[in-house]
C-alpha cells in the first residue's frame, strides 16, 4: 500500500506539470507588451523632442527679432535725441530773441518816458507861454486904457487949443506920443497876433504831441499785454518741456530697464539653448541606451522565444512521456493488483515486481527534478526580465520629467518674451506720445517766435 501511495503521490506531480505551459504563455505575452509599449513610448519621446525642437526654434526666431525691435529702438531713440537736441537749439534762440524783445521793450519804456519827460517840458513851456500873452494882454488892456485916456485929453486938449494957442506945441508933442503910443499898439497887437498864431501852433503841436503820447500808450500797453502773454506762453512751454525732458528721462530709464531685462532675457534663452542642446545629447544618449536596451530586450525576447519554443517541445515531449507514463502507471495499477493477487502465489515474482516499481519511481523523481529545475530558472529568468522592466520604467519616467522641465522652462520664456514685448510696445507707445506732445510745444514756441517777432517788426 505505501508502493501505491508513493505512486499516486508521483502521478500527482506529473500531472502539475501539465500546467507550466501558462506562466510561459503569460512571461511571453508581458514581454511582447512590454516591447510595444517600449517602442510607443520611444515614438513619443521622439515625437516630444521634435516639438521641444520646434519650440526651440521659434523662440529663437522670437528672439532675433527681438534684437531687431530692439535696435529699431535704439535708432528711434537716437532720432528722438537728435530732435530733442534741434528742440533744446530752438529753445536757446526762443531765449534769446525773447531777451531781445525784453530789450526793446525796456527801450520802448525809456522811449516813453522820455517822450513823458519832453511832453512834461512842453507843458511848462506853453504855461510859461500862456502866462507871458496873459501878461501881455493884461499890458495891451493897460495901454488901449491909457491910450483912451490920452485920446480923451487930447480931444479935450484940442478943444482947449481952439480956445488956447498957447498950448499948440503941447498939442503937437501930445499928437506925436499919440502917433508913438499907435504905433506901440500897433507893434504890440502884432506881436500879440504873432503870439496867438505861435500859442495856437504850440498848442496844436501840444494836441499831436498828447496824442501821440496817448497811442504811444495804448502801443506800449498793447505791448505789454503782448509781452505778457508771450512771457506766459514761455512759462507754459518751458514748464512743458521740463515735464517733457522729465518724461522722457522716465522714457530713457525705463527704455534701458527694458534693455537689461532684454538682455537678461537674452541670456536665459542662451541658458535654455544650453540646457536644450545638453538636453538633446542626453536625450540622445538615452535614446542609444534605450536602443540599445531594446535591442538586448529583443534578443533577450527572441531567446526566450527560443526557451519557451524549446520548453514547449520539451513540455510537449514530456507530456507524450506523462501520457506514457500514465498509461504505464495505469498498467502498473493493472500489474499492481495482480501482484497483490499473485502474492501468495510467490516471493520471487513479488520481489521482481518490487524493483521493477521502484526503478520507475527513480525515473519519475528524476523527471520532475528536471522539470522543477528547468521551472526554477524561467522564474528566475522571469524575475530578471521583470527588474529590466522597472529599470527601464524608472528612466523612462526620469526622461518625462526632464521633456516636462524643458517644455515648462519654454512655456515661461515664451511668457516672458512675449511680457517683454509688450512693455517694449507700450515704451514705443508712450516715446511716441511724448514725441507728438514735443512737436506741440515746439509748434507753440515757433508760433509764439512768429508773433513776438511781428510784433517787434511792427
Amino acid at each position: 500500500m505505501a508502493g501505491c501511495s508513493a505512486q499516486l503521490d508521483q502521478e500527482g506531480r506529473c500531472l502539475g506539470a501539465t500546467n507550466i505551459e501558462t506562466p510561459y504563455r503569460y512571461f511571453g505575452r508581458a514581454i511582447h507588451q512590454e516591447y510595444d509599449r517600449l517602442q510607443d513610448q520611444l515614438e513619443k519621446n521622439k515625437s516630444e523632442t521634435k516639438s521641444l525642437q520646434k519650440s526651440f526654434d521659434v523662440l529663437t526666431n522670437e528672439s532675433a527679432a527681438a534684437k531687431l525691435q530692439l535696435q529699431e529702438y535704439s535708432e528711434e531713440k537716437e532720432r528722438l535725441c537728435k530732435e530733442l537736441d534741434v528742440y533744446a537749439k530752438d529753445k536757446q534762440r526762443l531765449e534769446a530773441s525773447f531777451k531781445e524783445l525784453r530789450s526793446q521793450i525796456q527801450n520802448m519804456a525809456k522811449e516813453k518816458e522820455a517822450d513823458n519827460i519832453t511832453r512834461k517840458e512842453m507843458e511848462i513851456d506853453l504855461n510859461r507861454l500862456g502866462e507871458e500873452v496873459k501878461l501881455a494882454e493884461r499890458k495891451l488892456s493897460e495901454e488901449i486904457e491909457r491910450h483912451q485916456s490920452t485920446r480923451e485929453l487930447l480931444e479935450a486938449s484940442k478943444q482947449e487949443c481952439k480956445k488956447r494957442s498957447v498950448l499948440s506945441l503941447e498939442m503937437e508933442d501930445y499928437e506925436k506920443s499919440v502917433s508913438d503910443l499907435t504905433q506901440q499898439l500897433s507893434a504890440e497887437r502884432a506881436t500879440l497876433k504873432e503870439l496867438e498864431g505861435h500859442l495856437e501852433t504850440q498848442r496844436e503841436i501840444n494836441k499831436g504831441l498828447q496824442d501821440q503820447v496817448h497811442m504811444m500808450e495804448q502801443r506800449v500797453l498793447g505791448e505789454e499785454a503782448r509781452a505778457t502773454e508771450f512771457k506766459e506762453q514761455l512759462s507754459a512751454a518751458r514748464t512743458r518741456q521740463a515735464d517733457s525732458d522729465a518724461v522722457l528721462s522716465e522714457r530713457n530709464v525705463t527704455l534701458a530697464e527694458l534693455i537689461h531685462q532684454l538682455e537678461q532675457q537674452k541670456e536665459h534663452c542662451e541658458s535654455l539653448s544650453l540646457q536644450l542642446a545638453e538636453l538633446s545629447a542626453e536625450k540622445n544618449k538615452l535614446f542609444e541606451s534605450s536602443k540599445a536596451r531594446q535591442d538586448l530586450l529583443m534578443r533577450q525576447v527572441v531567446s526566450l522565444e527560443d526557451q519557451l519554443t524549446n520548453l514547449k517541445y520539451s513540455l510537449g515531449k514530456r507530456e507524450g512521456e506523462l501520457s506514457d507514463l500514465q498509461e504505464e502507471f495505469r498498467q502498473y495499477k493493472v500489474r499492481a493488483q495482480s501482484v497483490l493477487r499473485q502474492k501468495a502465489r510467490g516471493d520471487e515474482s513479488s520481489s521482481f515486481s518490487r524493483d521493477e516499481l521502484l526503478e520507475e519511481t527513480i525515473e519519475l523523481r528524476k523527471t520532475a527534478d528536471t522539470l522543477r529545475t528547468l521551472f526554477e530558472e524561467t522564474g528566475s529568468q522571469l524575475q530578471s526580465a521583470l527588474q529590466e522592466q522597472a529599470t527601464l520604467k524608472e528612466e523612462r519616467t526620469r526622461a518625462l520629467q526632464r521633456c516636462q522641465a524643458l517644455s515648462d522652462s519654454l512655456s515661461e520664456a515664451r511668457e516672458e518674451n512675449h511680457r517683454l514685448q509688450e512693455q517694449v510696445s507700450a515704451a514705443v507707445s508712450e516715446q511716441r506720445e511724448a514725441l507728438r506732445s514735443q512737436k506741440i510745444q515746439h509748434d507753440t514756441l515757433i508760433h509764439c517766435y512768429k508773433v513776438g517777432t511781428l510784433i517787434i517788426s511792427t
